[in-house]
């Protein structure tokens, strides 16, 4: 529906549809858990062969992970619906919500020029994730006697 609401050119729809997106699966979520706890009755039928713990764990996991990419696109489409209609401000607090949530996505480049674009700074090429921890001692100071 958000979709169709930007190629018609109606963003305040558009950027409404897509702030609706987290808290839906919020909900999903968190009724996927309660179906594959312990306490559900649903929970011995759907684990059919598999103990308890591990669908929970699994639902858990998919969970997560659905709900940080749904999140990342809705963050990511509104802020291109921001930056469209005018609203840098909200377009960048957008762009950020993005870069936060999935920091090595690979959109990253295209957030790090849209950022750069409404606000002047560059974040990081590459995501913190691929920095390579460097204690102070590592290098030698270079010595200035010949």
């Amino acid at each position: 529906m958000a979709f169709a609401a930007v190629g018609r050119g109606d963003y305040d729809t558009a950027v409404k549809l897509w702030g609706e997106i987290p808290p839906a699966i919020n909900q999903i979520t968190l009724q996927s858990l309660l179906e594959s706890s312990a306490i559900s009755t649903v929970a011995p039928f759907v684990a059919n062969r598999v103990p308890f713990p591990m669908v929970h764990l699994e639902a858990a996991q998919q969970s997560l992970e659905q709900w940080t990419r749904h999140s990342f696109d809705a963050s990511f489409y509104a802020g291109c619906c921001e930056m469209e209609r005018g609203n840098t401000s909200a377009a960048t607090a957008a762009f950020r919500s993005a870069v936060q949530q999935i920091p090595d996505a690979s959109i990253r480049p295209l957030l790090r020029l849209y950022l750069f674009c409404l606000t002047d700074e560059l974040i990081d090429v590459e995501p913190p994730a691929d920095w390579i921890p460097q204690p102070s001692d590592l290098f030698a100071p270079e010595s200035t006697t010949k």
